[in-house]
């Protein structure tokens, strides 16, 4: 009993991962980690455990710190509840801030997730709309079998700042589309080509190809996501000048349009505090009353729908 115990305590301190409590997690505000929130009792949470932990031994010379929460312990359980925090994992560092992790809960996934935050930006291969859109619609009849994709976007709008380093990444990722953006209030021109797409959430991302285009309604604007996104084969083109209208009327509108029109509203942005816990806290809200506002315009539908 006595050698394994000595055993399972060297195993405990060769590991990565750091246990911390809830308000530890709060209290730290260091850079480039990984932190797991799970429930140490339940077969689900040992699976994560066990992805969570190996993904760290592959990136252990990428990130600084590994943090795991365990959310049955009773120091942090009331605030994991509260929070509604479980089965989670959020990475945290200087430049994106605190962003959740949505892809599936296993090593590889994991890994390459973290590893695409630490591809390098290229901004010089962003390449800019400045005008009505002319130059952009001359570049597509050039070379019809071109991928372009296009960031419409407000300086204003958080999440267009959040994405604008993981578009820097991805421009410089795939060399075989290239990533153009436009600031749609930036001057009368750029308003009028966002109008033209019927653009009135930000960011919206469209793709583009010769005379054809397709809305990005993917969850996740990263660039795990948007390799995933680009190889798929059942893309709906609609005709590049025919609007959101040519894919769906609106009688036909279906949860992601009302989605794109809740976001029509501020963004969820978390604040700038310093405190980790307290931006995951402001996200999770926000998620919350988009939510509420995406359930009431589903009733107000099927109100409209029955009084048809």
């Amino acid at each position: 009993m006595l050698v394994a115990l000595c055993l399972f305590g060297m195993a405990w301190a060769d590991s990565l991962i750091e246990q911390k409590t809830f308000s530890q997690v709060e209290q730290d505000e260091e850079a480039d980690k990984l932190v797991l929130f799970y429930k140490a009792s339940t077969d689900e949470g040992k699976k994560i455990y066990d992805a969570f932990e190996g993904a760290a031994e592959k990136l252990e010379d990428t990130l600084d710190f590994f943090w795991a929460v365990n959310c049955e312990d009773s120091a942090s359980k009331g605030t994991c509840e509260s929070s509604g925090l479980d089965k989670n994992i959020f990475f945290s560092n200087g430049e994106v801030g605190i962003e959740q992790y949505t892809g599936e809960l296993v090593v590889a996934d994991i890994v390459k997730y973290v590893e695409n935050k630490f591809v390098e930006r290229h901004a010089d291969k962003v390449l800019d709309i400045a005008d009505d859109g002319s130059e952009f619609y001359k570049s597509l009849d050039k070379d019809s079998s071109k991928l372009k994709f296009v960031k419409f976007y407000q300086p204003w709008c958080g999440h267009c700042k959040k994405l604008a380093p993981e578009w820097e990444r991805a421009a410089g990722h795939f060399p075989d589309v290239e990533f153009w953006h436009i600031e749609c209030g930036k001057n009368d021109e750029t308003q009028k080509f966002c109008s033209e797409h019927q653009v009135s959430s930000y960011p919206t991302l469209y793709l583009f190809k010769g005379s054809q285009k397709t809305k990005y309604e993917e969850n996740g604007r990263n660039i795990g996501v948007f390799e995933t996104y680009l190889a798929k084969k059942d893309l709906k083109w609609v005709p590049r000048n025919g609007g959101d209208a040519a894919q769906a009327s609106n009688d036909d509108e279906d949860e992601e349009d009302v989605e794109d029109k809740v976001e029509d509203q501020p963004p969820v942005v978390a604040s700038n505090t310093g405190n980790d816990m307290d931006d995951i806290r402001e996200i999770l809200v926000g998620i919350n009353s988009r939510l509420d506002k995406i359930e009431t315009l589903l009733a107000e539908r099927t109100i409209v729908h029955s009084e048809l």
